[in-house]
């Protein structure tokens, strides 16, 4: 979401100049992706360069795979598994968050009506 703002002179009060202001959560997404995608071209980059076969060993068997491939599978692989714990943890917050608004909402109700049944026997 881009939001526009105009910069006042803090003393005189009169408008500096007339500029764009970034924020909000959608556009930290699109620069962290920016730069995992950058980091991601990097290392293909010297990888593409370095052919130099590497052997790995899994649990099942055992394979030689050029060392731009592993440096790629594993930056994508450590990213989806990233991705998928703090969407867990937001996921876990929210779902907390509801159940408290909840609560609050009712004890909100309760107290009210507890003033209202005070006023009214007075």
């Amino acid at each position: 979401m881009l939001r526009y703002a105009v910069f006042l002179c803090h003393n005189t009060g009169r408008a500096l100049g007339f500029g764009i202001a970034l924020g909000g959560p959608f556009v930290k997404l699109v620069i962290y992706l920016l730069l995992w995608a950058l980091i991601f071209v990097l290392c293909v980059l010297i990888g593409a360069r370095n052919g130099q076969l590497v052997e790995f060993n899994y649990l099942i068997a055992m394979g030689e795979y050029q060392l731009a491939t592993l440096l790629g599978v594993f930056l994508v692989l450590g990213f989806c598994i990233g991705a998928f714990t703090l969407f867990l943890f937001n996921l876990r917050t929210r779902i907390k968050l509801r159940f408290v608004s909840s609560e609050r909402d009712k004890l909100k109700k309760k107290l009210e009506n507890s003033i209202h049944s005070k006023g009214e026997s007075i």
